[in-house]
């Protein structure tokens, strides 16, 4: 098998490989053109209208481990600079997105047709998806009760989010209260790439005079590349479709120590801001002093080959508590990507503005077993170029799209055979890179709306492990500032580990992996 996915292309191989483009190309084009016309939206008994979602988002509800218990959620997790009033700021919260689009709308989802948007029952008020802790509440806290919302389940009875708003949060550098919240959505609502979207698009710079296209790190123009050749994509084609259809799952080890994740499972969740010693400049400095002639690092290259680092170290502290398991060489990790080439802080007139359906993923392989840091930066380094320009994301969006328009009782069974591969589900988002005033509406005078809004300090966005994912790694660059962190299944990676793991070893990878391109730059 290694030497047909990666071995030199034989006529066979390549022939099967423009058979198998041709065919998801047509499939592809079926779908545009059939969708239309199977998800026609109707009405229920009632006279109501039916509105069906994209089939990417339509597979997120598939992926609900148990329609009452494993809801797959994502969780925005934002601190403010300093304390915002709650009455304030759950009014402004309202205005701007409390009633519209898929906030203002409910999910049914019966199992015998495809799941549908409906208006919410009259009864219901935006208010009612929101409360206020008003106790003192240190990170810690805040911890703990991410971690309890991403394993409740919401009621389908009503629109599937809810704010839980933080009025006295204890910052852990200073003491100082703030104010902070937690976020939680369906996923079928929006990826995270959109929910960060959604946030950009009701933000302002705080600093006077800049403008949000400035803020977002722009990719410089690198060297022109040739275009493929039709044997290249191809032989990118086939090592992708069956990379998604045929790769086992990964082994049995101290991060997933099981396949079987138990209904109503606890979550664990810990997240920090890494510290002024690895800001996004800092980082950015190891990454230009690990760069070759050939082979530029870059910021996403660090901090990926921390995470690998980080959980090869927490394997090696646990080894010995399991039986019979070897530490593997690799992890395969879900890297999730977005299709999108829209604007990352504002919505177009017409675009789409919910669902997942620009939501691809990509199979990357950590490696987990190598003690050098410097080489395992280079190692993910060549991996993550490896990927670049390979269909997999796109491939994988087709797969979802197609797997979530069988039959409910088909599509439910193969989901997860699809998805549940890896050892953990990894997010890696470049943020606006300056302080930024949350949530405005820019299309009204800002100075009536800054007592209902605050400075967003540090975010991130979390969805916590379904089936046999049992890890999810966040990451999120803002400001200049790195923030990272993990959820985990609390039965097999618990609140003490997950705290360990990114307190303690995620640092430690980072020292490891500059101190040891510091040491490669001295022995030159």
């Amino acid at each position: 098998m290694s030497d047909f996915l990666f071995g030199d292309l034989s006529p066979s191989t390549a022939i099967l490989g423009i058979l198998l483009g041709m065919l998801l190309a047509v499939v592809s084009c079926g779908l545009g053109a059939v969708m239309p016309r199977l998800l026609k939206p109707t009405v229920t008994a009632s006279g109501e209208k039916k509105e069906y979602m994209d089939l990417v988002s339509n597979g997120q509800v598939l992926f609900d481990d148990n329609r009452k218990e494993g809801q797959t959620c994502v969780h925005s997790a934002q601190i403010f600079e300093k304390q915002v009033d709650f009455n304030a700021f759950s009014k402004q919260f309202c205005k701007i997105y409390g009633s519209n689009g898929r906030f203002g709308q409910r999910l049914v989802n019966k199992g015998d047709e495809r799941p549908y948007w409906i208006k919410p029952d009259p009864y219901w008020r935006p208010e009612d998806n929101i409360s206020c802790v008003t106790d003192r509440t240190d990170h810690k806290g805040f911890e703990e009760m991410l971690g309890k919302m991403c394993a409740t389940p919401l009621p389908l009875s009503q629109p599937l989010w809810q704010l839980v708003y933080f009025q006295n949060y204890v910052r852990e550098d200073n003491g100082e209260l703030t104010s902070a919240f937690i976020w939680k959505y369906h996923h079928s609502m929006a990826d995270g790439f959109t929910a960060m979207r959604h946030t950009c698009s009701h933000c302002v710079p705080v600093a006077e005079g800049q403008k949000m296209e400035d803020v977002f790190i722009k990719p410089k123009a690198g060297a022109k590349r040739s275009r493929p050749s039709l044997l290249t994509i191809a032989k990118k084609t086939v090592t992708a479709f069956c990379k998604l259809v045929f790769l086992p799952k990964d082994p049995v080890s101290p991060c997933k120590p099981n396949y079987t994740q138990h209904h109503g499972s606890k979550r664990a969740t810990a997240f920090t801001y890494l510290g002024e010693e690895f800001s996004v400049a800092k980082i950015k400095e190891i990454a230009h002093s690990a760069t070759t002639t050939d082979h530029k690092k870059s910021v996403n290259d660090v901090l990926l080959a921390a995470i690998s680092r980080a959980l090869g170290m927490y394997c090696e502290e646990k080894k010995d508590k399991m039986d019979n398991v070897k530490i593997p060489e690799n992890f395969q990790s879900a890297m999730w990507v977005s299709l999108d080439r829209a604007s990352p802080f504002k919505f177009e007139e017409g675009e789409r503005r919910w669902g997942n359906e620009g939501l691809g993923v990509c199979y990357l392989s950590l490696p987990i077993g190598v003690k050098s840091a410097v080489d395992q930066l280079n190692i993910v380094y060549h991996r993550i170029r490896d990927l670049i320009g390979s269909p997999e994301p796109l491939l994988a969006n087709k797969l979802q799209a197609l797997i979530a328009l069988l039959p409910y009782p088909i599509a439910h069974f193969l989901w997860p055979r699809v998805t549940d591969k890896v050892t953990l589900s990894i997010s890696n988002v470049p943020g606006p890179q300056a302080q930024l005033r949350w949530p405005v509406n820019r299309d009204e005078d800002l100075k009536e709306q800054i007592p209902r809004s605050g400075i967003i300090r540090d975010m991130l966005f979390f969805v916590p492990p379904v089936y046999d994912i049992g890890i999810m790694a966040s990451i999120i660059s803002y400001n200049n500032r790195v923030n990272v962190g993990m959820t985990t299944a609390g039965e097999w990676i618990d609140q003490d580990d997950v705290h360990h793991i990114i307190y303690d070893l995620v640092p430690r990878a980072m020292r490891d992996i500059r101190d040891g391109v510091a040491s490669c730059e001295n022995t030159e």
